[in-house]
């Protein structure tokens, strides 16, 4: 660990463990710095949560280890520059950030956000050892390389692994149609300005996702005045968060769905203008 990574984890932690017990108080030192290996965090919340600063003023006891950074970061569909950042899977998993039709919950959690331990559940899986060629699984990796812990509910490993394929399939399906839908906008619909200038490119971010590589966006400047409608700027907004969030729909599979169609009825109401 460098030192700049050290001075980091002095800042965001103060170092002092308590003993609730005992009754005593340590401070921990180490190369001159304060610091704790303690995880304070619960490992489950259901309380929104966007963090917009640092880690270290950012901190927040009440919420899900894993969600003190996965969460959205105050995204919105007014922003111009970039999209949704790719660490908005808790907010995603409680349904609580995208564009929804006027009249719909605001608030559509996954049945997977009911899990005792959420994130952890399926990504910190662990096994025992068995032998050489499946060694023991401490779960620290964060992948989902196993589907037992899906069992309960699935009925059976095999059975959660085939549905995920059968989501991952639709899910991609969907990003496709809203991403043409988004295409045909830019290249038919949009301001002749933006047309000749992006292409493909003009129902974009100024620094576009991974869904339009090639160069930049419209500005902030030029996405103004209406030049790129509410409808297309939210439709976008939805169609990163899914594409993002990168579970293919496992975090929350009904409310993905719903922020894909949802995003699909925007610019098709755009392109039958």
């Amino acid at each position: 660990m460098g030192d700049v990574e050290l001075e980091a984890v002095a800042v965001l932690v103060n170092g002092v463990v308590t003993n609730t017990l005992a009754g005593i108080t340590v401070t921990n030192t180490q190369l001159g710095l304060l610091y704790t290996n303690q995880i304070p965090n619960p490992l489950s919340s259901m309380q929104p949560f966007a963090t917009s600063g640092s880690y270290s003023t950012n901190y927040n006891a009440a919420i899900n280890i894993c969600a003190q950074c996965h969460n959205d970061r105050g995204a919105l569909p007014t922003d111009t520059s970039f999209p949704p950042h790719n660490s908005s899977q808790y907010n995603m998993l409680l349904g609580v950030v995208g564009v929804l039709p006027s009249g719909e919950p605001t608030n559509q959690p996954a049945t997977h956000a009911f899990l005792e331990k959420q994130c952890v559940t399926c990504h910190m899986q662990t096994s025992s050892y068995v032998s050489p060629a499946q060694p023991a699984n401490s779960g620290h990796t964060f992948q989902v390389d196993s589907y037992a812990a899906c069992a309960t509910c699935h009925g059976s490993a095999a059975d959660a692994q085939n549905l995920v394929a059968f989501l991952a399939f639709d899910i991609n399906n969907q990003i496709q149609t809203v991403n043409a839908a988004l295409n045909e906008w830019a290249t038919t619909k949009a301001p002749p300005a933006l047309k000749t200038k992006y292409g493909t490119r003009a129902w974009e971010y100024s620094n576009p996702g991974s869904l339009s590589p090639g160069g930049p966006g419209p500005t902030a400047a030029e996405q103004s005045s209406n030049a790129v409608p509410a409808n297309i700027m939210q439709a976008r907004f939805n169609l990163y968060l899914v594409v993002n969030d990168g579970s293919l729909g496992v975090h929350n599979p009904l409310y993905c769905l719903d922020l894909l169609e949802y995003a699909d009825e925007l610019v098709e109401a755009e392109l039958s203008q």
